[in-house]
């Protein structure tokens, strides 16, 4: 009867083993398509596909000086400030990691530091998701 039991235990927890192990990560450094098309569209300047795939006023903290402005009107980023929201030469060849859930999609770069900064920082792209359309929300860095 003692056996049984152990038998009947060692496979509950084998069973729950299995269930939590199989459980996908909601993080991600695979290649995110979303983030691919819209970086392409920065490239190219394609402000129309932008601006109907952006929310009207999106974070950008490195687009102006007044830390009290860092929430610009989308057309003024893509027309005056799309270098400073997405630099190719910067980003293009590294690599990021995706937070992804059923209403948000965080894209990171991780920066080490370096004789400018005393410490490293992540740059994050943020899109928010409804109905599988992907809305760009800006961009923040921390810290």
């Amino acid at each position: 009867m003692r056996i049984q039991g152990c038998i009947k235990l060692a496979g509950i927890y084998c069973l729950l083993w299995i269930t939590t192990s199989s459980c996908r990560s909601d993080i991600s450094s695979e290649k995110h398509q979303a983030w691919e098309v819209f970086t392409k569209k920065i490239e190219t300047g394609d402000v129309a596909y932008l601006l109907a795939h952006s929310l009207d006023t999106i974070d950008c903290v490195d687009c102006n000086q007044r830390a009290d402005q860092q929430r610009l009107p989308a057309w003024l980023v893509y027309k005056n400030y799309r270098d400073r929201l997405y630099n190719k030469n910067e980003l293009n060849n590294r690599s990021y990691t995706v937070y992804e859930d059923d209403s948000i999609v965080r894209i990171s770069y991780e920066f080490q530091e370096n004789i400018f900064r005393l410490e490293g920082w992540n740059r994050i792209y943020m899109f928010r998701k409804k109905n599988d359309t992907y809305w760009f929300e800006g961009m923040i860095t921390i810290p």
